[in-house]
């Protein structure tokens, strides 16, 4: 019966310990493997406490279970159950819980002793400074939501009109057809004069694409020089030549009727004539009886000509088309526009170089044509200021 109480007072005294261990929040990590002890610390939400050479954050729950916090680089261990013998995994390392003081610590600092003897007594560590816990977030800042910004709503510009036409061709005479020209002998300024020709051509089209062919059988000029320059009289005259026109044009606006376009082209045109000058001769003679007479004749001379005009153009256009017919407006700008002279005028025994310059970079087109029967077309056209054209024609799509 004494043993029995002795053993019965024995547990009671280990119970009050284990109690009063618990009370004070202080356990110990006892490693698994090697046996190396960490803490004691103390348990409360916040504490920091340095296992393994790392600083770690305690978090207690509401249901006493412990997790372990680090902050660099950020890692969490747990929630683990804060009850002796609790196997916990910090780190790298997986530990023993045990409540400083209590019976289970005492088993577990005394059984780690493997491969290398463990210390009968826990070192006497300073515990690592307690931190009080830290202040809660402080409420967000309210950041009233941004305005709605005005929105523009997009321009509803129409759709590019779609540039397909079947392959069609046009046959036209021109019974006028002048290009201004500025003409120089020499160095010195001429007379300016037209260049008048009788033409007949082709065009052929597809899509936006096109193509015209004109021949000239016939083509002259007045006057090139002024008489003051000692000629009497100078002209171009059976002329003949051609002309190849490559370009593209294509609807960029349609609306009710309505289209506008826009379009580039480059024209060669070559022509040849005969220039012909009068000028006055001085001649002397003596009579019979010695005696000097001085008189005049005039001599006329003809030498050929090749004129080679290049030129780059834009043409804008504005149409209105209502079945059965359809008119139009175009302006021509011509920037580029190169005029070169081959051959020269007669004078006497030197022969003088011949210039030409075509100046006028605008013009203004009008036209229109009419269907009638069998899908065939009535054309005419009539272009002013860079060039005088006036064309008649027939057209018809394949």
């Amino acid at each position: 019966m004494t043993a029995r109480r002795l053993v019965a007072a024995v547990l009671s005294l280990a119970l009050c310990a284990a109690a009063a261990a618990h009370a004070a929040g202080q356990f110990i990590l006892v490693a698994t493997r090697g046996g190396s002890v960490a803490g004691p610390f103390t348990l409360y939400n916040g504490a920091m406490v340095r296992i393994d050479g790392t600083l770690y954050e305690l978090r207690v729950g509401s249901d006493e279970r412990v997790s372990f916090v680090r902050h660099d680089p950020p890692a969490e261990y747990g929630p683990y159950q804060s009850v002796d013998g609790r196997i916990m995994r910090v780190g790298d390392v997986v530990y023993s819980f045990a409540w400083k003081g209590s019976a289970a610590a005492k088993a577990l600092v005394d059984g780690a002793a493997q491969p290398a003897p463990v210390p009968a007594k826990l070192p006497r560590e300073a515990p690592i400074a307690e931190f009080a816990p830290m202040p809660p977030k402080p409420e967000p800042i309210h950041v009233p939501e941004p305005s709605e910004q005005r929105r523009v709503a997009p321009l509803n510009l129409p759709a590019l009109p779609d540039a397909t036409k079947p392959l069609s061709w046009a046959a036209w005479i021109a019974p006028v057809d002048i290009t201004p020209l500025k003409w120089k002998v020499e160095s010195a300024a001429a007379n300016k004069t037209d260049y008048e020709r009788r033409s007949v051509g082709g065009a052929l089209a597809l899509n936006s694409w096109f193509a015209e062919m004109q021949l000239s059988p016939a083509a002259k000029a007045g006057n090139i020089v002024p008489d003051d320059m000692s000629f009497y009289g100078s002209s171009i005259d059976d002329g003949s030549g051609w002309s190849f026109t490559l370009g593209y044009k294509r609807p960029f606006l349609a609306e009710g009727g309505w289209t506008a376009s826009a379009g580039v082209y480059a024209r060669y045109r070559r022509d040849k004539a005969d220039v012909s000058t009068t000028t006055r001769q001085r001649r002397e003679t003596a009579d019979t009886n010695l005696v000097d007479h001085v008189y005049s004749t005039y001599e006329t001379r003809t030498a050929s000509l090749d004129i080679v005009e290049k030129n780059l153009g834009l043409d804008l256009e504005l149409a209105y088309e209502r079945d059965p017919w359809r008119a139009f407006v175009a302006i021509l700008v011509q920037p580029l526009s190169d005029v070169s002279v081959s051959g020269h005028l007669p004078y006497g025994g030197e022969p003088l170089k011949v210039k030409a310059t075509h100046d006028d970079p605008i013009g203004v087109r009008l036209g229109g044509w009419c269907e009638i029967d069998g899908g065939w077309r009535l054309s005419g056209d009539l272009t002013m200021g860079m060039e005088t054209l006036l064309r008649l024609g027939v057209a018809r799509d394949f």
